[in-house]
């Protein structure tokens, strides 16, 4: 029995893996052309490639969130802003609730979260304005269950995981297409 397995395997591994790498390829070429690009590691301005992040919530999930996308992308992040080229200020990181429905009693039944983010980028040097102050903002409606008061913590932090990883996503994009030739303001 296992010499039947091994040599049904070494015939069929070595047409297996053909079939498996001329698939492959095709589903590489087809992506590629629709411009669909895997998240890897993107460039950033020289001026960018050092930087020190000041904000006064270094330990939210956005600022650690944003820190770890940076460090992945091969830039510096440095402890203090005189060993930087640029400085990220986050100037605000805030996170709202409302209830947008009632029922009779009062109890919401459905919510709107905002994550909020104002930010502007410096040359540490010269102070000069890079990009900024600019604020986002993301929200999502989510549906909260009176009885169910556990799901509706993990519903809401779900949410909020969600709108910060936006919020990341639109500021390392903005970040991407700073130079250091030119000044932005929004």
């Amino acid at each position: 029995m296992g010499h039947c397995s091994e040599s049904l395997g070494e015939h069929s591994s070595g047409v297996g893996m053909r079939i498996f790498s001329i698939g492959l390829l095709g589903i590489f070429l087809a992506l590629a052309g629709c411009g669909f690009q895997l998240r890897g590691t993107h460039s950033f301005s020289p001026s960018l490639q050092c930087l020190y992040l000041e904000t006064t919530a270094p330990n939210s999930p956005l600022v650690l969130s944003l820190k770890e996308r940076l460090a992945a992308n091969q830039v510096e992040l440095v402890a203090k802003p005189a060993l930087a080229t640029a400085v990220l200020h986050l100037l605000s990181v805030t996170q709202t609730q409302q209830a947008t429905s009632l029922i009779g009693s009062g109890q919401a039944t459905n919510y709107t979260l905002t994550e909020t983010v104002t930010f502007s980028v410096t040359e540490e040097d010269s102070g000069r304005v890079l990009y900024g102050p600019r604020t986002l903002r993301a929200s999502e409606n989510y549906s909260s269950n009176a009885s169910l008061v556990l799901s509706d913590a993990y519903r809401q932090n779900t949410v909020g995981l969600h709108l910060e990883q936006s919020l990341v996503g639109q500021i390392f994009t903005i970040l991407q297409g700073i130079s250091s030739n030119e000044t932005s303001s929004v």
